[in-house]
């Protein structure tokens, strides 16, 4: 069992310094789609190698039943964090991104600079430089929800998986 990144915990401290309890609600969360990110990124680099079609289509459902659970997650922690945050007024934009969103970027990122890094490619310190500045950007949109400058958008990620994909007309 993994955890979130150093970063990532940081983060989400600093995040929800007012309510404990969700805090540790949405670190489990947060470890729980860390998971999940791995376990995608390993299912997808064994796609790209797979030649055999049926096999490959195999493949695609197991990612895309991860996915679905990614996106579970993702809209968990909104529902999580948006319990312990200000909402702002409506009158104010949103933020690009929820912050369920935001964070599994974030453990994507984290995820990709540690790759790059145990393979000495060449963008690794790009790969820390893009997850440093996500990690800056999600604490100027915590300090933008607090001064009522932005809102949290609808939270909740809208995706098709499986059997809740409503049918084709």
């Amino acid at each position: 069992m993994s955890v979130p990144d150093a970063p990532t915990t940081e983060l989400l401290r600093a995040l929800c310094a007012d309510g404990p309890d969700r805090l540790t609600d949405t670190i489990e969360l947060t470890r729980q789609l860390h998971d999940v990110n791995g376990v995608l990124w390993a299912l997808e680099d064994e796609a790209r190698t797979i030649g055999d079609v049926h096999r490959l289509g195999l493949l695609k459902r197991r990612i895309d039943g991860y996915n679905a659970r990614r996106a579970a997650l993702v809209s968990a922690i909104d529902r999580t964090l948006g319990q312990l945050l200000p909402h702002g007024p409506p009158d104010v934009p949103p933020l690009a991104s929820s912050l369920g969103a935001s964070l599994d970027r974030l453990t994507v990122a984290a995820r990709r600079a540690a790759v790059l890094a145990a393979t000495d490619d060449e963008r690794a310190d790009d790969a820390l430089q893009q997850m440093a500045d996500l990690r800056v950007a999600l604490h100027a949109d915590h300090a933008d929800l607090l001064a009522g400058r932005r809102r949290l958008p609808l939270a909740g990620v809208l995706k098709r998986y499986g059997a809740t994909a409503p049918s084709s007309p």
